[in-house]
């Protein structure tokens, strides 16, 4: 799925249209693509592991109950952490909370994935949870912030289907993450599927943090 082509249909569309008090139509488009880039990858991340995971926890003594709440952990959390987002996204700012988000999900991802040098049974388990639930923070920074600053990209009548479109990345970053996970664990091991999700989330942070324009 190419956020830039999901972008260049919502232009051509007239859904990213330019105004007075918006950014240019090609800043709208750039927008959009971090947008959606950012909720694709937390979407990414939250299913990554699941197909080689329990594999490597019962190397490490996990019992598949453990490994059962260290996965589950991630939606407690979005469930508990994603109204306080939403309720201080406005007096923060969206664009604050996106790059926070996305660089928290990044770091998230490359130190769940140095836990292989972790052998004993006990740390093991506190760090992935601990991990994990860092890094459902940072997905639930993500979301709220992806679709409020999406929905002024465009007039009130077309927010809806902008908005849409953004929160489809994040659907089909969930489903493909075990296969992401799955096929970048053969090529590298442990490591490498954190390290690609987790380099790629870092530069959708930083690249927010230098070219995102946020309309108030």
């Amino acid at each position: 799925v190419c956020p830039y082509r999901c972008c260049a249909r919502l232009r051509s569309s007239g859904l990213l249209r330019h105004r007075h008090s918006s950014p240019s139509r090609r800043s709208s488009i750039l927008n959009m693509c971090l947008f959606s880039l950012a909720t694709f990858l937390a979407g990414l991340s939250l299913s990554l592991l699941s197909p080689f995971y329990p594999t490597e926890a019962l190397t490490k003594g996990v019992t598949v109950s453990e490994t059962g709440i260290v996965i589950s952990s991630v939606f407690l959390t979005t469930i508990l952490v994603t109204p306080v987002c939403g309720k201080y996204i406005q007096s923060l700012g969206a664009k604050r909370f996106l790059i926070l988000g996305a660089l928290i999900v990044g770091l998230g991802n490359a130190s769940f994935g140095s836990l292989q040098t972790v052998s004993h049974h006990i740390p093991f388990l506190s760090l992935s949870v601990l991990i994990r639930v860092l890094m459902a923070g940072g997905e639930s920074c993500v979301a709220p912030a992806s679709y409020t600053l999406a929905g002024k990209q465009v007039s009130a009548e077309h927010s809806g289907k902008v908005v849409a479109v953004v929160e489809t990345f994040f659907g089909v970053g969930t489903m493909l993450g075990p296969t992401v996970g799955g096929v970048l664990y053969d090529m590298g091991g442990f490591f490498l599927p954190f390290a690609v999700t987790g380099v790629m989330s870092v530069l959708v942070s930083l690249a927010s943090f230098c070219f995102l324009k946020e309309i108030q």
